[in-house]
């Protein structure tokens, strides 16, 4: 439970009603702030804010006019603007306390709870008795799970405002929070009473009692509220939310249908309704709410902006594409909708023209989050990763609680080994959505990444409890529980996730894995043959038993599972390149060569295949295909360090531009220092160029590291000789060929042994 966002919910409500100082600078700023407040006493905020600029206008000097102006502007939900206007209100009169508490809640807003604490504190030197500073305190604490002192602030709160429902319910959020939950339960109860009308207190009792697996007790809470409050939207949602984790779908549709009956002409409510069910990938019964509610209210963008999001979740691009462009006609600017043509784009592998689209409109609309995130992932399909990065943290920027993209850069952070920013990150995904198992997951993996393997699996175990079907946390903790050498737990997750989901490939290619580490590679193979009895049709799992007879050496067994599974999905590049590799393994070049060319026909930009190819190639001394297949690898990647080397060295064999090769052979070091194979292509291209003494250490690495390599010593010999250390040269040659070097080399070693003084 998140204690933290809902005290921010409730104390929204508790600030939009303080009592102003007056003494304002003439009459006529006075009377923009009296309209003003009348406006906002009646939720019509934007009038309220362009009252209350007159006022500043007019009185720029007063305190109170820039105060109502943030107010205004933080009913609209602009907290940049709001906060600019608390400050100078506060610079304005030093002792206004509603200015310093307005600081604070955008501070915590934001999650700058430090800062929001500090300025809290200064309201409370200038009103000790402030119920609402001592609210925030205890919101800032929260934040930095500080609890008991959280709990001690929002007790004071509690005693200085004993008949203010939100303070009671903030204090019972904190106790929930340090696991108190009996003193959790009574401050919401008590809340509740004191607020009978009190939404969020129902749902936040209800949910505790979720947590507590008492779910007739949540039930109660439920329809307590709906009793005292049944225009309330939220409790039918979470009920039926309630009702579906707990698999009993149709309740939750009952529910739904409740409050469908309760709004029958309300578009919104028919968008609430249609998003709860695309909300768990209940995407025809979305589907189903939204076309009722497009006949029913045909002039709805909204409904079908919504419609286009479960259409595309469902690969309807056709259908899609058609609702977008009627909205499209009918509102050009509309940014969903553009956003949404952005999505189809993506979707049907259009990125370039995504890419310039989003751009644009990230040009239009800088402040749009969505589009920077879109614009990120769209970078990310053409492999630019930095600038997907930078777009992402940009929508972080304006949008710092937009999930998905705290879960892209998460991830990112993890790639990148920067553990501790990754943990922050998914610390703040579970504080968003409590609720997601995903979010655990995610978090669980940052503390395996970082060995923290207890937090793990509290994380993995939190996850289950919400996702009780999914195999996902099963397979991580038992990922966990074998880095920690614990194989009977690790081995009976793994069994678990494959029995939640039979045909779950992923926890089959986990467990066997898992057990060919640990030198079970027949127990592996029983267990993927009964899979694949089990889902015959099913191409992975093929692949799968195939990789593993290729591991046991049983090649005729490997190309039947692997040939079967590129008949079930002649899309499965993974079969195709296990094949290659399985023919190459076997001496058949002329195979792996045709394997190789059927996977690059239908994507010729995997430029590791484009590679494959080309040393297939070479090896047939090919040296034409394989330079094609070479460059066509650099085409697509310019940083492939293999494509680099080999084709440097094709260009010494060939008679090519040494420069240019040296530069290909730099690359490649530069991808691949440790490679003995690079550098010795390196050190051959600086001895072609004359350059030994940058040649020799490279060299005599390669010799050290791999000493039985005839053609490292024979090139090391050939530097020694041109460096002019002839005895050296004489070893290494005769090294060479004692180590059995073939071919040209072995006839110009000879030659050269006979030159030697």
């Amino acid at each position: 439970m998140n204690c933290g966002s809902v005290c921010n919910r409730l104390f929204i409500g508790a600030t939009m009603v303080l009592v102003f100082a007056s003494g304002l600078a003439c009459q006529s700023a006075q009377s923009y702030l009296k309209s003003g407040q009348r406006y906002m006493e009646n939720g019509k905020y934007d009038a309220a804010r362009i009252q209350f600029l007159n006022a500043v206008k007019k009185a720029p000097r007063s305190a109170e006019a820039h105060l109502r102006l943030a107010q205004a502007y933080f009913a609209l939900k602009n907290p940049p603007s709001a906060f600019q206007n608390f400050e100078t209100a506060a610079l304005l009169d030093p002792k206004n306390v509603d200015a310093r508490l307005g600081m604070a809640q955008i501070y915590a807003l934001a999650g700058q709870y430090e800062k929001a604490e500090s300025a809290a504190k200064q309201a409370l030197e200038i009103d000790p008795q402030n119920a609402i500073a001592y609210q925030l305190i205890g919101e800032s604490l929260v934040g930095r799970q500080s609890f008991s002192e959280a709990i001690t602030a929002f007790t004071k709160a509690a005693e200085l405002a004993p008949n203010d429902a939100n303070a009671q319910a903030n204090l019972g959020l904190a106790e929930i929070s340090a696991r108190r939950y009996s003193l959790g339960e009574e401050g919401l109860r008590k809340a509740i009473a004191l607020n009978p009308k009190f939404v969020q207190a129902y749902l936040n009792l209800a949910n505790l009692y979720r947590l507590q697996s008492q779910l007739p007790q949540a039930e109660q809470t439920l329809e307590q509220g709906i009793a005292v409050v049944p225009d309330a939207k939220e409790l039918y949602l979470f009920y039926a939310n309630l009702l579906y984790e707990r698999e009993d779908h149709v309740g939750a549709k009952a529910m739904l249908q409740r409050l469908s009956d309760k709004f029958p002409k309300s578009p919104e409510v028919t968008l609430l309704v249609g998003d709860f069910y695309l909300g768990r990938r209940q995407i025809s019964d979305a589907i189903a709410v939204y076309e009722r509610g497009m006949k029913q209210f045909p002039k709805d963008s909204t409904l079908k902006t919504h419609a286009v999001d479960a259409y595309l979740v469902t690969n309807r691009i056709d259908e899609a594409k058609r609702l977008n462009q009627e909205v499209l006609q009918s509102k050009p600017g509309d940014i969903i909708a553009r956003l949404q043509r952005c999505q189809i784009l993506l979707g049907t592998g259009k990125s370039q023209e995504a890419v310039a689209e989003l751009e644009k409109l990230v040009k239009d609309d800088p402040k749009s989050a969505q589009a920077h995130y879109l614009l990120g992932s769209a970078y990310l399909q053409q492999g630019e990763t930095e600038r997907a990065q930078g777009e992402f943290l940009a929508a972080l920027a304006i949008s710092p609680d937009m999930v998905e993209a705290l879960r892209v850069t998460a991830e990112y952070d993890i790639v990148q080994g920067k553990l501790p920013l990754a943990e922050e990150r998914a610390r703040h995904i579970v504080r968003l959505a409590p609720n997601d198992a995903s979010s655990h997951v995610l978090l669980g993996r940052v503390l395996f990444a970082n060995k923290d393997f207890a937090g793990a699996h509290e994380q993995f175990s939190e996850a289950r409890s919400l996702a009780t079907n999914s195999p996902s946390p099963m397979l991580y903790d038992a990922a966990t529980y074998a880095v920690e050498n614990k194989d009977t737990l690790a081995e009976k997750e793994y069994a678990a996730a494959l029995q939640a989901d039979p045909s779950n490939t992923a926890a089959l290619d986990a467990m066997t894995i898992f057990l060919v580490t640990r030198n079970r590679r027949s127990d592996a193979i029983d267990l993927a043959k009964r899979f694949v009895v089990a889902s015959p049709n099913n191409s992975a799992g093929h692949f799968i038993l195939g990789r593993l007879y290729v591991g046991a050496n049983q090649y005729p067994d490997a190309e039947r599972e692997l040939l079967l599974a590129v008949q079930l999905d002649p899309k499965l590049d993974q079969a195709h390149l296990e094949l290659g590799d399985l023919y190459r393994a076997q001496g058949d070049v002329d195979r792996a060569i045709a394997q190789y060319k059927q996977m690059l026909a239908s994507n010729p930009k995997l430029a590791p295949v484009q590679v494959l190819l080309g040393n297939m190639y070479l090896r047939k001394n090919d040296l034409v295909s394989a330079r094609q297949c070479y460059e066509a690898a650099l085409t697509y990647d310019p940083q492939s360090a293999l494509a680099n080397a080999n084709l440097a060295w094709l260009y010494l064999l060939q008679g090519g531009d040494l420069n240019v090769a040296l530069g290909m052979a730099q690359i490649a070091k530069q991808q691949l220092p440790s490679d003995t194979g690079v550098s010795n292509i390196l050190a051959w291209v600086y001895y072609s160029t004359g350059n030994y003494r940058n040649a020799l250490p490279l060299l005599r690495e390669c010799v050290q590291k791999v000493p039985n390599n005839a053609t490292y010593h024979y090139h090391l010999g050939m530097v020694e000789l041109a460096n002019g250390d002839k005895r050296t040269a004489r070893s290494e040659l005769e090294a060479a060929l004692k180590l059995k070097l073939a071919g040209d080399d072995a006839v110009r070693a000879q030659q050269t042994l006979q030159q030697i003084d």
